[in-house]
């Protein structure tokens, strides 16, 4: 295979697959760290996953896509098991129970996951999920974030909210001091704290 795939040894080959029309190789970048082209800084952190195709590895006169699996991955809106990449992910994270690299819970399984991308290991939803967030209709609200409150009405007169939905949505006519009657969407799961608090959490 390294003989094969010469031109790509700077990559660690993990498969490849006859597709036909084309050989579908899936590689990895080396897990070295290597100098940031900015600062020259030594980082092993990886930034992004890509499809790529390769004009200079032909192989039996037949094109070569490298990376193919990630590219496929990225739509992947649940597990699959037929996926390496979901079930690498799946074993790396104790079938999605917490961030292999800080430790964080996932609450909601692979949503989670998705959400926090682990090398990045960015911040969950404060608020947890299963609350019925139609007990907000009709009330006045203050939503306290990290840098800043929101004070506003939610309207009675909105479709209720499923408390399965990951990403619930009310709307907001905001009461604020220079914002008066400005109306948008708000995910009461993306807030510090909700007052009136929900009665499932008092």
């Amino acid at each position: 295979m390294r003989t094969v795939f010469s031109g790509l040894s700077e990559l660690v080959i993990e498969d490849v697959v006859d597709g036909g029309d084309a050989v579908v190789v899936t590689a990895r970048t080396r897990d070295v760290a290597v100098p940031c082209p900015v600062c020259a800084a030594p980082t092993a952190k990886v930034h992004g996953y890509h499809h790529r195709t390769v004009a200079d590895v032909p192989v039996d006169a037949r094109q070569v896509v490298v990376a193919r699996a990630y590219a496929d991955h990225s739509e992947h809106a649940d597990h699959r098991a037929d996926c390496y990449l979901c079930e690498n992910e799946r074993e790396r994270s104790e079938d999605y129970a917490r961030c292999w690299k800080c430790g964080v819970t996932f609450w909601d399984g692979r949503f989670d996951l998705i959400v926090h991308t682990p090398g990045y290991c960015f911040r969950l939803h404060p608020q947890p999920s299963g609350i019925e967030w139609s007990y907000l209709r009709g009330q006045d609200v203050r939503l306290v974030g990290t840098h800043y409150t929101i004070i506003g009405h939610v309207p009675a007169d909105q479709a209720a909210t499923d408390p399965t939905d990951l990403m619930p949505h009310l709307t907001l006519v905001r009461t604020d001091e220079g914002y008066e009657g400005e109306v948008s969407p708000f995910n009461p799961r993306e807030w510090l704290e909700i007052h009136p608090a929900s009665p499932a959490a008092s």
